[in-house]
């Protein structure tokens, strides 16, 4: 018995390692700041090989074998080629979507300064728009594009320069409008740029958006975005024109027993908060969330909203104002000031 517990002790030992690769790799292949420099990302893919051959040695001592080790080293190269191709892949696609019109060295430099989930969630040909965008941005104020794939929804994707409380003026605009947000990827480069690609619907038809509404729904936006409106009491104005029928509300009074839930969490991210916030949806629930973050002294990094079933999932990757994660006592004001104003339906 003690033999057999002696041979499996460096293949539970390989498996254990195995998984501290995968983690290590999730947090160290992550940038955490831009990598405009070929030198700094062959730094960062140097540095992970690097630890991670102190780790083999580690287990080469402790009695795992030079076939285990090799292998386990060879797992490691694999994780590193895979992060560099698909990364360099990805630069490639944009390249190609984007017709000649820009160089490679503007994708790179796209590449480098946004947060590193971008490449996993958005096509090259997103990308490439995204790049016109904000080619579009250096004479403007706002750029966008409408695309309508179905009668069910629109996608509107936003550039703009980021500030403080800058999604809640877009999404308190469009609830404004009696628009509801079906899901959003929310990201903002390290240069101060956002890009926002929303999905959106009317409230009161479930359609998607009237081509003949863009123009002022864009109007709005410009408007907003300079700080020129009051985007709570226009959301006001829309609530108290468009309130729910009491039947309505009382549909969802068991399911708002159990929500609103909201969570903070500082070790999903390497260099965010994770704020996750499960509510019933309504129009200008993003607008209430945002605008309390904001009010909070919170910037937001990358967002991912969703719907389902009338419930909405958003998850949104926050920093203080010093670009730092929340301390612990600043998670659990969140977690309460959030809580309390999503319990109470339709207050601005």
């Amino acid at each position: 018995m003690a033999t057999i517990q002696a041979e499996m002790r460096p293949v539970q030992l390989m498996r254990n390692h195995r998984d501290k690769v995968l983690a290590h790799a999730a947090a160290r292949l992550v940038r955490s700041r831009p990598l405009s420099e070929p030198f700094d990302i062959s730094g960062l893919f140097r540095t992970f090989v690097k630890l991670e051959d102190k780790r083999l040695k580690t287990s080469l001592n402790f009695g795992a074998s030079a076939c285990q080790v090799a292998a386990a080293r060879s797992f490691v190269l694999d994780l590193v080629v895979e992060s560099a191709y698909c990364e360099a892949r990805f630069k490639e696609q944009v390249v190609i979507w984007l017709k000649g019109e820009l160089a490679l060295s503007d994708v790179e430099r796209h590449v480098a300064l946004m947060p590193d989930r971008y490449v996993r969630v958005t096509r090259p040909d997103a990308a490439a728009t995204h790049l016109h965008l904000i080619e579009e941005l250096k004479s403007d104020i706002l750029a966008l594009r409408w695309t309508r794939p179905g009668n069910a929804s629109t996608e509107l994707t936003i550039c703009a320069q980021d500030r403080p409380g800058l999604f809640a003026d877009i999404a308190g605009t469009l609830a404004a409008h009696g628009i509801e947000i079906l899901a959003a990827e929310l990201n903002t480069r390290y240069d101060g740029i956002a890009l926002d690609v929303i999905t959106l619907r009317e409230a009161p038809t479930h359609h998607a958006i009237d081509v003949h509404r863009y123009a002022g729904i864009e109007a709005s936006l410009c408007k907003a975005i300079n700080q020129e409106t009051d985007v709570a009491a226009l959301v006001e104005r829309w609530r108290t024109k468009n309130a729910p029928r009491k039947r309505v509300i009382a549909n969802h009074a068991r399911r708002r027993r159990r929500l609103p839930h909201v969570v903070c969490d500082n070790d999903s991210s390497r260099s965010s908060t994770l704020i996750e916030i499960q509510a019933p949806d309504e129009t200008g629930l993003a607008f209430k969330i945002a605008r309390e973050l904001a009010s909070l002294g919170l910037n937001i990094v990358c967002a991912k909203i969703a719907t389902e079933r009338s419930d909405a999932l958003d998850v949104f990757y926050v920093n203080d104002e010093k670009g730092m994660k929340l301390q612990e006592t600043v998670m659990q004001e969140v977690e309460t000031v959030l809580t309390e104003k999503l319990s109470s339906r339709g207050s601005a």
